[in-house]
């Protein structure tokens, strides 16, 4: 097996396990963060917000790499489509993310994972979507959880977040099979939708 393959493999595993086991880079700040918040919300609802928060900086930073990398690749117009929704999302997680106090930075284990990602998906660009897409169809269970959790006058929110994280899904199985414009279309039409 190439190592390019074993360390993308060791950074989703790493990276699922985290949230799977509550340990998401529980910093000082996030530490901090929990406790002051959690005064007034579940423990389990700030802490997958946090990753999720987390994730979306990761998504964010490795579609920014990878259109500013692929300027003549066919996944380019996907890639453009999917950083349009990553932004989008900063804007709309924005106002919750202070409301909870949870800070949209990526914090360092963002920023390895993102610059892992980079690498493995520079070389074995499939391979890599592949896992993604597996990835994302395990993680939107967990973020239902999360809309579970909300409060309720946060619920439509909270439904976003379940939503753009299907569209992603979608997507990307579009990608997968072979077309990449259809799946830039989705990504571009659910962000032209969510405005």
């Amino acid at each position: 097996m190439p190592l390019s393959k074993l360390i993308f493999i060791f950074i989703t595993t790493i990276s699922l396990s985290l949230l799977a086991s509550g340990s998401t880079e529980k910093t000082q700040d996030m530490s901090e963060a929990i406790d002051i918040v959690s005064n007034h919300y579940d423990d389990e609802f700030i802490r997958l917000f946090d990753y999720e928060i987390q994730n979306r900086a990761f998504a964010r930073n490795g579609l920014e790499a990878a259109v500013r990398k692929n300027r003549g690749d066919k996944a380019l117009p996907f890639n453009q489509a999917y950083l349009s929704l990553e932004m989008l999302n900063q804007e709309r997680y924005r106002p919750m993310a202070q409301k909870y106090q949870l800070d949209m930075a990526p914090r360092w284990w963002t920023q390895m994972r993102t610059s892992l990602g980079e690498v493995a998906s520079t070389l074995m660009p499939e391979t890599s979507m592949t896992a993604i897409h597996k990835a994302t169809l395990k993680y939107i269970p967990k973020l239902e959880q999360l809309a579970r959790l909300a409060p309720a006058d946060d619920k439509a929110f909270f439904d976003y977040v379940v939503a753009q994280e299907k569209a992603q899904a979608d997507a990307m199985g579009l990608f997968l099979s072979g077309s990449p414009e259809q799946a830039a279309t989705l990504l571009n039409t659910f962000v032209r939708n969510n405005r």
